[in-house]
């Protein structure tokens, strides 16, 4: 059995609704999935950073927590 820490990413604004985080993550993955990466451990590591700009260009800030 494995026994770890995991990174997880969490997204906040200040002031924010979940129905505002639902429509803008909604409307970044819609446009990430229409981007055009292609498969492959590079592909995934492109669609992963589009998503996480587009979020922040609508406000969104990233922090990382640890998970045990």
């Amino acid at each position: 059995m494995l026994v770890g820490c995991v990174s997880q990413t969490e997204l906040n604004m200040q002031n924010s609704a979940q129905e505002k985080y639902n429509k803008d993550s909604f409307e970044c993955e819609r446009d990430t999935r229409e981007s055009g990466f292609y498969d492959g451990v590079i592909g995934m590591r492109e669609m992963e950073q589009f998503y996480w700009k587009c979020m922040a260009t609508k406000g969104w800030k990233s922090t990382q927590s640890l998970k045990s």
